[in-house]
């Protein structure tokens, strides 16, 4: 899984990333079961470390910038949402770049077992601590266990079109729960954090392809407007105490698995990706997958 940047720009101590996609190498049809039974070796030899290099430079940068460590290999990264999709492939790169990693994750959309199976892949242990961003006092331990210098943070409600039925979920989830995670960070001293933004920010853009240079807004959707205001939100934090360090990933839909194909995109439930609905679908757990539309200009109409 490589993360493509088309253009960072910088101000103050926010730097705004857009990233394009994040795509895979290969894709994988067997199972993931098979996978594990008849290419164990395969696996093994195949572990991904090509963007290392890109995830050695993201940390750096916070690091660069922070006064609590002289090593980035020196305590702890934590991730919130490193059960996810997202997460897991992001865990599995600071693994494997010699970064120490606590996760922090309620489950609700993810399982343990894709950690289980970054630990395999990195042939390195984490920490997980079953907890909710909503609730200060299941971060609080986290932060007295270990001595944690930057946060990644992915945890939140993604899906555009959910956002829409139940609104209120989703500004308590993804903004109350994002602002009680930096409101521990600031009590413990951690100031560095990179926030999982999207490129909802940029509402209906009048240029293509959209860059950083593009205006923000106006977003028309719950979820969106969750991840610009979070934006907001860090920006005023910069702001007002020049210790903080902040870096914005605004990305497109991701699709892909790692090489190995032992994780990968498996929410619970219905997927409201198209990727993990087609897998779905030819795991039998899925009847078909719908086609929307019959008059778009392309070949066969769909």
């Amino acid at each position: 899984m490589h993360l493509i940047k088309s253009a960072v720009t910088t101000n103050s101590h926010i730097l705004s990333i857009h990233e394009d996609a994040l795509v895979s190498r290969s894709t994988r049809s067997k199972t993931i079961q098979n996978l594990q039974q008849n290419r164990r070796q395969t696996i093994e030899n195949s572990i991904n470390i090509s963007t290392c290099e890109s995830t050695e430079a993201l940390m750096e940068t916070l690091d660069n910038k922070s006064v609590k460590k002289s090593s980035p290999h020196e305590g702890y990264v934590l991730v919130t949402g490193g059960a996810g999709y997202i997460g897991s492939h992001t865990v599995l790169e600071l693994l494997i770049c010699g970064y120490n990693v606590v996760v922090v994750d309620n489950l609700s959309n993810s399982c343990e077992e894709s950690l289980i199976r970054v630990q395999t892949l990195a042939k390195r242990p984490l920490k997980f601590h079953h907890a909710n961003i909503l609730d200060e006092q299941t971060l609080i331990p986290v932060f007295e266990k270990y001595d944690i210098w930057a946060v990644l943070h992915f945890a939140a409600l993604k899906a555009v079109g959910e956002s829409t039925k139940i609104p209120l979920d989703y500004y308590l989830n993804n903004v109350t729960g994002s602002l009680n995670l930096f409101r521990v960070m600031e009590r413990y001293g951690v100031y560095n954090i990179v926030f999982s933004s999207s490129a909802t920010v940029y509402g209906q853009p009048d240029t293509i392809p959209v860059n950083e240079k593009c205006s923000l807004g106006p977003v028309t959707n719950p979820y969106g407007k969750t991840k610009l205001f979070i934006e907001e939100a860090i920006r005023d934090m910069c702001a007002a105490n020049n210790k903080w360090n902040a870096i914005l990933l605004r990305y497109f839909n991701p699709t892909g698995a790692h090489p190995s194909g032992i994780i990968g995109e498996n929410p619970r439930g219905i997927p409201n990706n198209l990727m993990p609905y087609v897998s779905q679908v030819v795991q039998g757990r899925l009847p078909f997958v719908k086609i929307f539309g019959g008059d778009y200009d392309t070949v066969d109409g769909t």
